[in-house]
């Protein structure tokens, strides 16, 4: 079995408890473009997330 949680935890800045246990669901940043990110869920902290999730400049899992 895969382990539980975001597989970028223990690697991520922005990492919160959630991300420990829960796998977050997939966002669409665009039409050709998705992440799974905490920081992207409306439930989320309010924290800037990086630049990279928002505008697609890179994949970003948190």
């Amino acid at each position: 079995d895969p382990p539980k949680g975001c597989p970028f935890v223990t690697r991520c800045p922005y990492a919160m408890k959630v991300c420990e246990d829960h796998m977050p669901a997939y966002t669409e940043l665009s039409g050709t473009q998705k992440t799974a990110c905490w920081l992207l869920d409306e439930r989320a902290p309010n924290v800037e997330p990086p630049e990279s999730a928002v505008t697609g400049g890179s994949k970003v899992h948190g």
